[in-house]
């Protein structure tokens, strides 16, 4: 009964017009109209026309012959008209999310059905304000990857890995130099980012898909976005339109098909750990959008799912070998790492005997080596196990522990337990999960996620 009800009320609020929500992603159209002497001309007529789904709006000129119009992200075509001027026309007109697009008109003498084409394209500066910001067309956001992280693609990856003037990542983050956890979050104008960690989106971001295009505000922007103290992330989310239109999809990350990282070719032939990451990850999904009533009414609706298997070591539980529990830790000796403060060379993983300790003052000789520190402070010495103590240099029985001097005698198999030596690594969990989401027009996707042993 809940579901139902849950769905009825999305229903609902589905019907409700673009209006009654936040206008955060709203572009707006302005400029001015003029005569061919650049006098102003006041209530000429401006028709502006959504390409893509055919809606309408039409305003006036004031006094001044200025205009201004908000109107939602997409393709425009714009009308000036006034009796006694040829109508003017300013076609293929792009509205991004949240910018303000300038067109100006000028009107020549003539009959108004006559009709002249005075741009057709929107221009590359906005005189009409002095904000600061970094925008993706939906061509550029369609086209530029996304990298698939646990449970999807999360919308904030792209800023922080691409866009110049931000830091950090989808967690922790900052834009034009603010502090961390100010980066206020629009999609279509609601702001989503966590109250707690505000930034972050990624435990309930929508889908990558779902959403047509975005625009990064550093600085000056409107007093309309006064919830921060950084900058804004603002997403504009797809729509409907008078055709209809959809896309299938999956991207996957799976060993077979990923390189070896540099951190994990450094390590050692035999390293247990020179492995590649063996998790598995299938995205999937599709969109698909249309009208219900063209040029009125239309619906966009995306699905997208999310299946990954990571079987990893949660920490490596390592055992002695046959030689180790004997004492022989020859195996693990390596390269000379330097000399000690008598000129003895020191050895990677070199063993020392601690009943061998002893002070060597500064300039003193030892009793032991006959050798003098030169080192110029007072040192603490200590012969390694099967090295000559006078040269430092590795016998055959280097790093090899004699029996008298263990303080216990060998394990059996049943007491190995958990000893820190050895290179046998065991992986410790497996674990998989899922989680889908779905979008319905510019309504927050929701999530489940089942994990399992």
């Amino acid at each position: 009964m809940v579901r139902v009800c849950r769905t009825w009320w999305l229903a609902m609020l589905l019907l409700l017009p673009a209006s009654a929500f936040a206008q955060g992603e709203l572009g707006a159209l302005t400029g001015t109209v003029t005569d061919p002497s650049g006098a102003i001309v006041p209530e000429a007529t401006i028709t502006i026309t959504n390409t893509s789904t055919g809606v309408v709006r039409t305003t006036s000129s004031s006094r001044a012959g200025y205009y201004r119009v908000p109107v939602p992200p997409g393709p425009y075509k714009l009308e000036a008209a006034k009796e006694g001027f040829k109508t003017a026309l300013a076609e293929n007109i792009t509205v991004p999310v949240a910018q303000v697009v300038t067109i100006d008109f000028t009107l020549e003498v003539g009959n108004r059905a006559e009709s002249i084409t005075v741009t057709s394209e929107a221009p590359l500066l906005t005189p009409s304000t002095a904000e600061l910001s970094d925008a993706l067309s939906p061509q550029e956001f369609a086209t530029l990857p996304i990298a698939l992280d646990d449970g999807g693609r999360q919308l904030m990856t792209f800023i922080f890995t691409s866009l110049p003037g931000t830091v950090g990542d989808t967690w922790s983050n900052s834009i034009n130099g603010g502090s961390l956890f100010t980066t206020d979050i629009l999609i279509d104008g609601l702001p989503v980012a966590r109250y707690d960690l505000q930034g972050s989106i990624s435990e309930a971001t929508p889908s990558a898909d779902a959403a047509s295009e975005f625009k990064v505000q550093m600085s000056s922007y409107s007093a309309e976005y006064g919830a921060t103290s950084g900058g804004i992330a603002n997403f504009g989310m797809k729509s409907g339109t008078n055709d209809f239109h959809g896309s299938v999809y999956e991207y996957m990350a799976n060993p077979a098909l990923n390189a070896t990282s540099w951190s994990i070719n450094a390590l050692p032939s035999d390293s247990p750990a020179k492995v590649k990451s063996p998790t598995r990850e299938n995205n999937f999904g599709f969109t698909f959008g249309g009208p219900i009533k063209k040029n009125k009414t239309f619906f966009f609706f995306n699905y997208e799912g999310d299946r990954r298997k990571a079987s990893y070591p949660r920490g490596y539980v390592t055992m002695p070998t046959t030689p180790m529990l004997d004492g022989d830790f020859s195996q693990w000796l390596y390269n000379q790492v330097g000399t000690d403060a008598l000129g003895r060379p020191v050895y990677y993983y070199e063993i020392y005997d601690p009943t061998s300790t002893r002070m060597v003052a500064d300039g003193a000789i030892d009793p032991v080596t006959g050798l003098q520190n030169t080192s110029g402070s007072d040192a603490l010495m200590r012969d390694a196990f099967g090295f000559d103590p006078v040269t430092g240099l590795p016998g055959p029985d280097a790093n090899v522990i004699p029996s008298c001097s263990r303080s216990s005698p060998r394990p059996s198999i049943a007491n190995w337990g958990t000893i820190s030596w050895g290179t046998a690594a065991i992986p410790r969990s497996t674990s998989t999960s899922s989680a889908s989401r779905s979008t319905t027009i510019s309504t927050t996707n929701t999530s489940s996620r089942a994990s399992g042993p």
